[in-house]
């Protein structure tokens, strides 16, 4: 999560904001985590569907619950979350961010996440 830091200190007044936002976001999916268990693998993240349905608000915030499991789950949200940065869906385009969820996904994505967010990075 070094990325959220250097954006805050080094963004500009928009990038620091988003970059607080989901940085708090993040901190609060972790306190609010009722388990300790991870979820199997191959269970569906919870914003999966929202994301899949152009329900992007709905997904944000479930998506970065699914990042703070970590892991190859943790992966593939950041994935997702990389994604919509790069296309402004849901929030504000912003390649920087995007870029940095796109390097989360390629160091703990499964292979199949790990091909997408190349092919991804390779785009921007």
């Amino acid at each position: 999560k070094a990325w959220f830091d250097v954006a805050i200190q080094l963004g500009d007044e928009n990038t620091k904001r988003i970059a607080n936002d989901w940085k708090t976001s993040i901190k609060e999916a972790q306190l609010n985590s009722t388990s300790n268990s991870n979820p199997q693998n191959n269970e569906p993240l919870q914003g999966e569907d929202a994301f899949n349905t152009g329900k992007y608000a709905d997904a944000l915030p479930l998506l970065q619950k699914d990042y703070v499991q970590g892991g190859t789950r943790g992966g593939k949200a950041a994935l997702y979350i990389g994604i919509m940065c790069a296309k402004g869906l849901g929030v504000q385009v912003s390649i920087p961010n995007a870029k940095a969820w796109l390097k989360i996904a390629l160091d703990l994505g499964d292979d199949d996440t790990k091909r997408i967010a190349k092919d991804w990075m390779s785009t921007l």
